[in-house]
């Protein structure tokens, strides 16, 4: 059992991290002491960890007019505010798409992306997302766990590393 502070942790994970793990608190609001940003090497190696994809403008409307209150006007090439905000890793906070402020994690659901830390251009009649890493990118990150089992480590000093202050028990 992974405990903190004498209680079990949550113990989230992710297939690739963006080559730093996210605080919880990005993700979902809620900040875990045993969740906070790590670096997470191997992680840039993996052959998944950059995707790209790119949406025609109606495939791009329809898809995020999931969303409630986001109405699109305008063209096209005039939808996405240049200003992208990230955290510290790199995952999408605020990206402001005709006028109405969007999440990373809103737009990753709405258009299926690998993950939330992405950046995204109009070039050529579309838009073009490059996304880094796959999944929440909170906790541990199997590839980035692999990797350092690869160098040696053991299983108790992965989980150390990924979950913050934790102790292990049994």
């Amino acid at each position: 059992m992974i405990t903190y502070d004498g209680e079990p942790i949550t113990a989230v994970y992710h297939a690739i991290s963006s080559g730093t793990t996210e605080d919880a608190a990005v993700m979902w609001g809620t900040s875990y002491p045993y969740l906070q940003p790590v670096v997470s090497p191997g992680d840039k190696l993996s052959p998944s960890y950059q995707s790209s994809v790119t949406f025609k403008p109606d495939k791009f409307k329809s898809d995020l007019s999931k969303i409630k209150n986001l109405t699109f006007s305008g063209t096209a090439d005039k939808w996405l505010d240049k200003n992208i905000q990230t955290s510290s890793s790199g995952t999408v906070t605020q990206l402001k798409i005709c006028n109405t402020s969007l999440t990373g994690s809103q737009i990753r659901e709405a258009l299926g992306l690998r993950s939330a830390n992405f950046t995204v251009e109009y070039r050529e009649g579309g838009f073009h997302f490059t996304v880094y890493g796959y999944g929440h990118n909170v906790g541990m990150s199997q590839y980035g766990a692999d990797y350092l089992a690869r160098q040696g480590l053991s299983y108790e000093e992965i989980l150390h590393y990924y979950y913050t202050d934790v102790e292990i028990k049994g």
